[in-house]
């Protein structure tokens, strides 16, 4: 079975919700910039919530400072760490030694040369690469073309553009490892929607 990971929760209902619905992951957004952001004290909270759930806790950053990921480290425990900026190999392996998690690191596709060939990381997430006007790395529900991963042959969450209507489909075509949506289960930027929650992980059957 196809895991998810419902990315971007703000508010301690939209947790529990994922709780009832079994989704897999949950993901707290650490990059001020997103609209989807959490505070580490909210983080904390939010992460409390869903360990109590069954989910499983993904801390999120871009580029983020050495002192960011000991404070989550210490105040939000992550089962793994999502990598979703320029973060390079040297990173990635500093993360996965130091903390002893897993890591997912995050690759913008529009093109084959972006698919990577190797990575440390545990897991790679592939998502739409941001068009100019675009203010995030990601979450900005743009997809891409599927078929330039169709060969991967390492565990991946997939991510970029996904919809109730649309993620079945694509998991057929896709076979990842996890898919990640955002934007898709929300119909006001930043803020998650219950029924397109509800949908969503429906859309998956």
């Amino acid at each position: 079975m196809t895991k998810i990971k419902f990315c971007g929760l703000t508010r301690t209902t939209d947790v529990l919700l994922a709780g009832a619905l079994g989704v897999d992951y949950v993901g707290l957004v650490f990059y001020p910039p997103s609209p989807r952001a959490v505070s580490l004290i909210q983080g904390a909270h939010l992460a409390a919530v869903a360990r109590a759930h069954g989910i499983q806790v993904v801390a999120l950053t871009v580029n983020a400072p050495p002192a960011l990921y000991e404070s989550i480290a210490a105040l939000i425990k992550p089962d793994l760490w999502q990598l979703h900026g320029d973060e390079n190999e040297q990173t990635i392996t500093h993360i996965k030694r130091v903390f002893a998690k897993q890591v997912i690191k995050a690759f913008a596709i529009v093109a084959p040369q972006d698919v990577p060939r190797t990575s440390a990381a545990d897991f790679w997430l592939f998502d739409a690469k941001p068009a100019p006007t675009d203010t995030l790395p990601g979450g900005n529900g743009r997809g891409f073309d599927v078929s330039l991963i169709q060969n991967v042959n390492v565990p991946f969450f997939l991510s970029g553009g996904l919809t109730p209507e649309t993620v079945k489909n694509v998991c057929e075509r896709t076979h990842p490892f996890a898919v990640d949506v955002s934007s898709g289960i929300e119909t006001v930027r930043g803020v998650k929607d219950p029924m397109k929650m509800r949908a969503f992980v429906r859309g998956m059957l």
